[in-house]
């Protein structure tokens, strides 16, 4: 299989030298999925209830564009400013794109890029093809 490049409008595409994400072997790979919104590129709020929310649905739509979902969602590695502060909050928003059984998941305090407060990335498996 070669590599294919995931890209969609619904989610921030980047304007730097990265992909959306990245298709290869039977994984999608994401990029660092920002909490921006994708029609005007601006952070969805200060709050991680806002950030937290428009990040994973960023998340969802290069899923989705790849012809996946959450629930193919084998790894995260969530980046969060404050994790004492925002864990909590984030892991109530994170319930409602999930479900069991839930990716392996690391939370990681970070120095993140301008006004984010979460940034995260994900590892999905894509299903095998019922074709013989």
């Amino acid at each position: 299989m070669s590599i294919v490049k995931i890209e969609t409008d619904k989610s921030v595409l980047p304007g730097h030298s990265f992909s959306q994400a990245l298709m290869d072997r039977g994984f999608v790979f994401t990029q660092g999925v920002s909490p921006c919104r994708p029609d005007t590129r601006a952070v969805a709020g200060p709050t991680i209830a806002e950030q937290g929310v428009q990040v994973l649905e960023n998340l969802s739509a290069i899923l989705e564009e790849a012809g996946l979902s959450t629930r193919d969602v084998l790894k995260v590695t969530v980046y969060m400013a404050d994790l004492n502060r925002d864990f909590v909050q984030f892991n109530e928003i994170y319930g409602r794109f999930f479900a069991e059984p839930f990716p392996a998941r690391t939370a990681i305090g970070a120095t993140l890029w301008g006004d984010y407060v979460v940034q995260l990335d994900a590892v999905a498996s894509v299903p095998a093809s019922d074709e013989s």
